[in-house]
């Protein structure tokens, strides 16, 4: 798998690309831009660090290739299970 620099594959399509590394400063900076100019924020993750549990929720797919063996059987054994458990509220002419 090929690593892709967001941040300068944006700046190569003609967009304003912002590389961000903290969130107290320089995401809230970078949004705030962003909305004035339409630039592109670009936030370094480390895939490794846990997120917070919040109670929103959006279907993000656990990546189905991925190199990482532990992300491979969290789509298998979390992320599909679930998908089979979910419930949908509002039905769309492709989903019924």
């Amino acid at each position: 798998m090929l690593p892709v620099e967001r941040g300068a594959n944006a700046a190569s399509l003609g967009t304003d690309a912002l590389c961000v590394d903290t969130i107290a400063g320089s995401l809230r900076r970078g949004a705030r831009r962003a909305r004035r100019t339409g630039s592109v924020v670009h936030a370094q993750t480390d895939q490794l660090v846990p997120s917070l549990s919040t109670n929103a929720s959006w279907d993000v797919p656990v990546a189905e290739l991925a190199a990482l063996r532990s992300t491979r059987a969290a789509r298998k054994t979390v992320y599909e299970q679930r998908k089979r458990n979910e419930r949908m509220y509002l039905s769309t002419p492709e989903r019924t």
